[in-house]
């Protein structure tokens, strides 16, 4: 899933971003709240450029969480309500 962010360029959308994280680690989409994210990966098709993002933190149910997309890590610095 893909928008376009300016002529011929289109960037991953959260909605995206969401699944590649539930198929990968199997959390459910809708706790998924993602809180950063960046290092977009660059590819063309058909003409246009496509973005998809490289890393992202994320937090599920207050638990933070780390992605390269090919490891996942708890990322505590981005925990919210969790006990340590």
């Amino acid at each position: 899933m893909f928008e376009e962010v300016e002529p011929g360029l289109m960037h991953e959308t959260e909605a995206s971003l969401k699944a590649r994280i539930r198929d990968l680690f199997g959390f459910d989409s809708s706790l998924i709240v993602p809180l950063e994210t960046g290092g977009h990966v660059a590819f063309k098709s058909d003409g246009r450029k496509y973005s998809v993002y490289d890393h992202a933190a994320f937090s599920v149910c207050g638990a933070g969480w780390s992605t390269d997309f090919s490891t996942l890590e708890r990322a505590p610095q981005y925990d919210e309500g969790v006990e340590r």
